[in-house]
């Protein structure tokens, strides 16, 4: 990376300089030592030179690269907000790889919880009736049951309706 940085600096080709600097905090990620402040680093240095040239694709690569690290991080509003806008700005491409991986991601970062957990959200937990029971490892739970037993079984018309 070092000689990348150092060919950008002597031959002035800045037209990859973004990714240079992005692809360089991917390594400080992967380095046996992880260096989350020093990728971050890069990560920024690679979304201002992006903007700079206004160079979109690797905008989004870098703004994926920051949101990945701020994801695990436990910073996932900040990361959300930091990627949205850039995905938002394309209007056509959605099947390339990259805007795939940014609606993925975009997608996790949105969920009330993170992918790969096997908790659900809570916006969904709230919206069953609790009188349903729910499965989890073959048995159906019994919260609310006792209340819908002691319910009457027949039905009666509201004040002011009428059977049909």
């Amino acid at each position: 990376m070092g000689e990348a940085m150092t060919a950008v600096e002597i031959t002035k080709e800045r037209w990859w300089e973004a990714e240079v600097n992005r692809v360089a905090g991917e390594i400080a990620l992967k380095s046996p030592k992880p260096g989350a402040a020093k990728a971050e680093a890069y990560f920024e240095r690679a979304l201002a030179v992006a903007r700079k040239q206004e160079a979109k694709s690797w905008e989004l690569r870098a703004a994926m690269s920051m949101a990945r690290l701020w994801r695990d991080q436990g910073k996932r509003d900040e990361a959300r907000e930091l990627l949205a806008p850039v995905y938002d700005w394309f209007t056509e491409g959605f099947d390339t790889v990259d805007l795939k991986q940014a609606r993925a991601l975009l997608d996790e970062l949105a969920s009330a919880v993170p992918v790969g957990h096997d908790a659900k959200p809570i916006m969904l937990d709230l919206m069953q009736p609790p009188w349903l029971g729910r499965r989890r490892g073959g048995a159906a739970r019994q919260t609310g049951l006792d209340e819908m037993a002691q319910r009457p079984r027949s039905v009666t018309h509201t004040r002011g309706m009428r059977p049909i």
